[in-house]
């Protein structure tokens, strides 16, 4: 399966690879290669918002993990209307069976604090103000790679924000529908 999802993740570099110079794209192809397999550490941050609605995403087989920093634009890499097309897109077809953590190191977290309120956002967020999530995983210095498909041990299976890239949704939902329908032929032949 994992081969699957690599050789997935590397045909979808080189499809992208039209639109980026080759020292560009063998770099991002270079720095997922280096990602996918890694374990990711969801340390508890300093601060969780939306808290009541933690525990019901904690024990799924796969889990969308995204990552920003002051340096990103958060209001850009973090488009909640995307995010909550993304994870109605999930729940309704792979009923808990994924689940989504964002985690953020803001300059100010009552620019993150007021967006969620006004979004009505209902997903656990991560405010790191000590960027121990950061700290503890290795993280890329592109804003595109920093939203990673997990599967159940925390391992990198694929990297791409399927808000801005629509092969990476695509993909994303592949690995996991794959993964449910070898999960249940292996039930059958039990």
């Amino acid at each position: 399966m994992y081969k699957c999802s690599k050789l997935i993740v590397l045909l979808l570099i080189s499809a992208a690879s039209c639109t980026y110079k080759n020292d560009n794209s063998n770099k991002l192809a270079s720095t997922i290669q280096d990602l996918l397999g890694n374990v990711v550490h969801l340390a508890t941050p300093s601060l969780v918002y939306n808290e009541d609605n933690y525990n019901q995403f904690s024990y799924t087989d796969y889990k969308i993990v995204v990552y920003t920093d002051s340096a990103d634009c958060v209001d850009c890499m973090f488009k909640l209307d995307s995010w909550k097309e993304v994870i109605s897109d999930f729940e309704t077809n792979f009923q808990n069976t994924v689940s989504f953590y964002f985690f953020f190191h803001p300059a100010a977290r009552e620019h993150i604090e007021n967006l969620l309120i006004k979004e009505n956002f209902k997903y656990p967020i991560f405010i790191d103000t000590d960027n121990k999530f950061y700290n503890s995983n290795k993280i890329p210095a592109s804003g595109l790679l920093r939203c990673f498909l997990l599967d159940k041990n925390n391992r990198i299976v694929s990297v791409g924000n399927p808000t801005l890239a629509s092969g990476a949704w695509r993909l994303y939902r592949e690995i996991v529908k794959d993964s449910i329908m070898f999960e249940t032929l292996s039930q059958i032949q039990k």
